[in-house]
């Protein structure tokens, strides 16, 4: 836990969100709506053949089945769910080029493109036109589900629509939201990063996944661990540096108020100069509980001062 004594001043992070750039996570710009070769105008209308019979008499049902398997919807669900405004380009973008590309990959096994998968790859097109938000990705999970129904493989597609539910009931009770701090040293500044949670779930949280990065202006090396100071002083030198990548970037939250440091290049705190910057261009928590299916991402607020 991180003292506020040892504090001097709180920076102003406002404008970040849980993942990537507010612009392209909250939507706050507009995807490209240029058409490509798997969008529904330009996909051959024609099913000339059959490649196998079951179900029933659906064309290339195993090819459709394989392709549905191959579609990893955390992709598109993650970045909403985590997004602090509940829409986000990003994951609207995201749904767009997997269903081109799996258009693409029935083209190419089939001969052709089936009809459902026409109709699935047309209402993702519609439902991306615009800023894509929690009721265009109930819709888009929708149509998944139909699209699996027509192939009796809709396990997965309702596992998602399930997921989504959990975790939508889970951020009612888990609030997440961080503080960037630093302090004079000898050579300049130590900066770091803190969480603060608000489990209200009534159980611990096992296993949250934390992940991000900053960008750093004039930075300088220390020690691995809390520092006075760092090593030597200097001009410094400008650099990414994340988490996420390890066992140490994983978190058990205990009931009620909580907070934690996390570890940007694997150290909890960074050194700069005393005119360098720290700027945080990346943050995402990622939760499960017994009650969910599938992992659920988290908004991550800029906190206040009086917590």
């Amino acid at each position: 836990m991180v003292s506020a004594a040892c504090a001097a001043v709180l920076l102003a992070c406002g404008g970040l969100c849980g993942c990537t750039t507010q612009a392209d996570l909250d939507g706050s710009s507009s995807p490209s709506l240029t058409p490509s070769s798997s969008d529904p105008e330009t996909i051959e209308p024609a099913e000339t053949a059959t490649r196998t019979g079951a179900p029933g008499d659906v064309p290339c049902a195993g090819n459709q089945r394989r392709v549905l398997k191959r579609m990893r919807m955390y992709n598109v669900i993650d970045p909403v769910t985590a997004s602090t405004t509940g829409s986000s380009i990003i994951a609207g973008r995201q749904a767009r080029e997997d269903a081109g590309r799996a258009a693409e990959r029935l083209r190419a096994a089939c001969g052709f493109v089936p009809r459902s998968a026409r109709h699935y790859v047309r209402e993702v097109r519609r439902l991306t036109a615009t800023t894509f938000d929690h009721r265009q990705l109930d819709l888009l999970l929708e149509a998944r589900l139909q699209w699996a129904r027509t192939l009796e493989a809709e396990k997965s597609a309702a596992l998602d629509i399930r997921g989504l539910r959990a975790c939508r009931a889970l951020k009612d009770d888990v609030a997440v939201s961080y503080r960037v701090w630093w302090r004079w040293t000898e050579t300049g500044r130590a900066w770091w990063v803190e969480l603060t949670w608000d489990n209200r779930t009534g159980a611990t949280i096992n296993g949250a996944r934390l992940n991000g990065a900053v960008r750093v202006n004039g930075l300088l090396e220390d020690a691995f661990g809390w520092s006075a100071s760092a090593s030597s002083p200097g001009p410094g030198r400008d650099e990414i540096l994340d988490w996420g990548a390890s066992s140490a970037d994983t978190a058990w939250v205990e009931p009620g108020f909580s907070r934690l440091i996390v570890a940007p290049g694997a150290d909890q705190d960074v050194h700069t100069n005393a005119t360098g910057t720290f700027d945080v261009t990346d943050l995402g928590v990622s939760v499960y509980s017994p009650r969910l299916v599938r992992s659920c991402a988290l908004p991550v607020r800029p906190g206040s001062a009086d917590r």
